[in-house]
């Protein structure tokens, strides 16, 4: 055989090779990010919103302009609250021309966010419509929107309490049809947490204290469920509020909340030394947070040192000059001191502050 055909035959087989090489290497990607899907959709049944995140990036690393993987990217990101995060994918989503589906998801993000506009529209629809596939991720949005408004999640106290309080019985109603809707454990124990914080909101404090514990059983490790679980025994329970905290901060070691609060449940069971680690610590990070500097000044009166407490009572007043609690701290402060005119015009301050708070708070 000339050696030129042979040449030929030996290039055309060695194509061939790299063919049925580049192929089958898009054919292994191409399983290889249907399987991390699959894997997303698992998770996100068993509501691990941070595993589900990684198993769709990876999707998409193969998939970078799949609409479907897209629009579920930014559904999770909303659902962890992570709404720069969500923007971002609702941004691709559009790019790639998604039409119902997007829309939908911005007005979503809207609803969890406490835009309430739209929410009686959507509520409206649930009840109509309960075995729509699109339900369940609008109640959510909607169970969220409305708690935001209602009962922050990081808020020691509702805004209002008692059942008049406007929003309360539509928020109930959308518990109560995620319940009956939503069989499977993880979305069981987020029900039960929606409405021990709806039941706090109504001032049914024993029953909520009851559905938080029962999510727990279920749950151990249900960040939320812990969370609120913390605030609302820290008066009537510091120990065991304390050891949700140190749970929580153990969980989310660098959260500014949950640390501030571990100081604040430590420096009212007397152990001001582990609050005051706490405390030094966050201001280190954070040294203009009222929070922190309102809480240090306490501890300090605690320790008696009253020096040292109006000394950080005073830079709280200056970036919160209308906050009620750090004047009625400043007035105890000046009591100490022996500065009893002072204190009396920062009591007068208190008092005329925290009503027009309540008057502004009031349904």
């Amino acid at each position: 055989m000339p050696i030129g055909r042979k040449l030929r035959r030996v290039g055309l087989a060695v194509l061939a090779l790299l063919v049925v090489g580049v192929v089958g290497h898009r054919v292994a990607l191409h399983f290889w990010a249907k399987h991390h899907y699959g894997l997303a959709a698992t998770a996100l049944e068993r509501r691990d919103f941070p595993q589900a995140r990684s198993h769709l990036e990876k999707c998409l690393s193969v998939w970078p302009g799949e609409p479907a993987v897209l629009l579920l990217a930014a559904q999770t990101a909303r659902r962890m609250r992570d709404f720069d995060e969500a923007i971002r994918y609702q941004k691709l989503c559009k790019k790639k021309g998604l039409g119902e589906g997007l829309e939908r998801e911005y007005a979503l993000l809207e609803l969890q966010e406490g835009d309430l506009a739209a929410a009686d529209w959507y509520q409206t629809f649930c009840a109509d419509h309960p075995d729509s596939a699109e339900t369940p991720l609008i109640l959510e949005a909607i169970i969220v929107g409305r708690l935001n408004v209602l009962f922050p999640l990081y808020a020691e106290k509702p805004a209002a309490r008692g059942k008049a309080v406007p929003g309360l019985a539509e928020l109930r109603q959308a518990v109560d049809q995620w319940l009956r809707l939503r069989p499977g454990d993880a979305d069981q124990v987020q029900g039960l947490v929606w409405r021990g914080r709806a039941l706090r909101v109504l001032g049914e404090h024993a029953r909520a204290v009851g559905d938080f514990r029962e999510a727990l059983r279920r749950d151990p490790d249900h960040f939320e469920g812990r969370l609120v679980l913390a605030l609302a025994v820290v008066q009537d329970a510091p120990e065991e509020a304390a050891t949700c905290f140190e749970a929580l901060r153990r969980r989310d070691p660098n959260n500014p909340t949950i640390r501030l609060a571990l100081a604040r449940v430590r420096r009212c069971l007397g152990q001001l030394e582990q609050a005051r680690k706490l405390l030094e610590e966050l201001q280190a990070s954070r040294p203009d947070d009222v929070g922190c500097l309102l809480e240090s000044g306490h501890l300090a009166l605690d320790a008696l040192q009253p020096y040292e407490a109006e000394r950080l009572l005073r830079r709280a007043l200056t970036l919160a000059p209308r906050m009620p609690e750090i004047h009625l701290a400043l007035s105890r402060c000046l009591l100490q001191l022996g500065r009893a005119r002072e204190a009396k015009q920062h009591q007068d301050l208190f008092l005329s502050l925290d009503a027009e708070r309540k008057r502004h708070e009031a349904p």
